[in-house]
């Protein structure tokens, strides 16, 4: 038995596709939460890319989650949670741009080693 595929529900092959396909768009993510991140230092009111980062957290969890990468999972469904807490302060404060940039760091090492476990 799979043990990241405890369900049964998909075969090794389709679960082995499920997640080359999710690590392809968590890249494509953190791609976009570098944009993200580069507009709230610039600007750490800019309530868009907020937003967009919220957006990027939300789905990294939800991919993640579905392709049983539970750690990646929870970095984002955490990432999504702080972010939410803070929105209403009209900008982060730069201990949570700090906790963006780090948390961005682990998905890139998590998502690399994904890769590496895929081959």
């Amino acid at each position: 038995m799979d043990h990241n595929n405890l369900d049964g529900f998909f075969s090794e092959e389709e679960m082995d596709s499920l997640k080359q396909i999710a690590v392809e768009e968590l890249r494509e993510l953190c791609d976009g939460l570098d944009q993200a991140v580069a507009a709230l230092r610039v600007n750490p009111a800019d309530a868009d890319a907020r937003k967009q980062a919220v957006h990027i957290f939300h789905t990294i969890g939800g991919s993640a989650a579905m392709a049983g990468f539970t750690d990646i999972s929870a970095i984002g469904i955490s990432m999504e949670g702080a972010l939410k807490k803070q929105a209403a302060q009209s900008s982060p404060p730069d201990d949570l741009l700090q906790q963006i940039a780090g948390a961005h760091q682990k998905l890139d090492s998590l998502i690399s080693e994904a890769e590496k476990n895929l081959l």
